[in-house]
């Protein structure tokens, strides 16, 4: 799995943020689901060019309505695949970024309200 450098603090971040959320998420899923993030975080390929990655991220801005680190996510992605993204996997937790992937051309799977991942 290849990834751009700052997932893991976005990961860690969407954690926090339900367990904050009403109803909040339980510690044993908190905990089960940091220690998932954890084990993932050792086996990832990270995308370490951000010149690179920023550059491409201000064209997908333009061309969808993304937040900043959804835009830097699929460049990352763009950048590893260099640019020859037809067809080429990408995983979104999101609809927008979803959106945007598939339109860029990657083949997207999403990730539903349970963490079960859902191939297209």
């Amino acid at each position: 799995m290849c990834v751009w450098s700052l997932t893991e603090v976005e990961a860690y971040s969407a954690l926090r943020r339900r367990t904050r959320a009403t109803p909040p998420l339980e510690t044993s899923a908190f905990e089960a689901a940091r220690t998932r993030l954890d084990r993932l975080t050792g086996s990832w390929r990270v995308v370490p060019d951000q010149i690179a990655v920023h550059g491409h991220a201000r064209r997908l801005l333009d061309a969808h309505p993304l937040k900043a680190a959804d835009a830097l996510q699929l460049d990352a992605a763009w950048v590893f695949y260099d640019g020859a993204v037809a067809g080429k996997p990408f995983v979104a937790f999101d609809g927008i970024l979803a959106g945007a992937a598939k339109s860029e051309g990657f083949r997207v799977s999403t990730v539903d309200a349970a963490g079960r991942l859902q191939r297209p």
